[in-house]
């Protein structure tokens, strides 16, 4: 957060409140508070001989709306945009299974499985990024990792793509892969998903696996957009709460 030298500055705190069991909705409230007059003979506090700290706060709520001095108007302006931008960034946060609710069992990202990826994920750009260290428990040859343990995971991180980039969960409908090159044990990997073919009630999405610097894996995946009552009838339970946000829109 930036500072002003300046002895009739002010600073301005900022308080986000960011649930990752309801992104993508946000909050933030902003807290403007004086820590000097904004002009000389104003209020030093409590018995100051000026005006009250509420009446400090009505002005610098006034400069900022334009209204007030012009000079502090612009300094506030200022100061509330970097600070804007800066949260922004910090409201990109790394998304997880804990999105969907608590006591998910998904075995990729789920954060509490016992044996799964727990998988994290964050926006890149027009990708959706992750990274993951297979340990011994997921090999199948010594020393690399199951294939389709591998396709597992590019899988999670096609389906994470559709909400990280779209807001929207999604069913796997078909997919194709190619793997490129081992996936070895205790090697990081990074998963990459990005949309290829956008729609409204099918999405493609494209999938690459790296690891070492190369391309291990690639794959396609055609994913079902569903709303609240097909998603219903496919799981064969009521929809949980924590999903109704990600659901498709229904027909009109």
């Amino acid at each position: 957060m930036p500072t002003f030298s300046s002895p009739s500055a002010a600073r301005c705190a900022v308080t986000e409140t960011v649930s990752l069991r309801s992104w993508p909705v946000v909050s933030k409230r902003w807290s403007c508070i004086t820590t000097s007059p904004l002009r000389s003979g104003s209020a030093r506090g409590a018995g100051g001989g000026g005006r009250s700290a509420s009446a400090e706060h009505a002005r610098a709520r006034g400069a900022l709306a334009g209204t007030g001095d012009a000079a502090h108007g612009r300094r506030l302006r200022v100061l509330l945009a970097t600070a804007r931008a800066s949260w922004s960034l910090r409201a990109m946060t790394v998304l997880d299974g804990s999105l969907f609710g608590e006591g998910q069992p998904c075995f990729g990202c789920a954060p509490d499985h016992p044996i799964g990826f727990r998988l994290a994920f964050e926006r890149d750009g027009d990708d959706a990024l992750t990274r993951f260290t297979p340990g011994v428990r997921y090999q199948g040859p010594p020393g690399i990792m199951h294939g389709g343990l591998v396709a597992t995971l590019a899988d999670e991180v096609a389906a994470w793509t559709l909400v990280v980039l779209l807001s929207r969960f999604g069913f796997t409908a078909k997919m194709a892969c190619k793997l490129h090159a081992p996936v070895r044990i205790g090697q990081e990997v990074e998963g990459r998903g990005r949309i290829a073919r956008p729609g409204s009630r099918v999405v493609g999405v494209e999938v690459e696996l790296h690891q070492g610097g190369q391309r291990a894996y690639s794959s396609t995946f055609d994913f079902a957009l569903l709303d609240e009552k097909a998603a219903e009838r496919l799981l064969g339970q009521p929809l949980p709460e924590a999903w109704k946000k990600l659901a498709r829109a229904p027909a009109p």
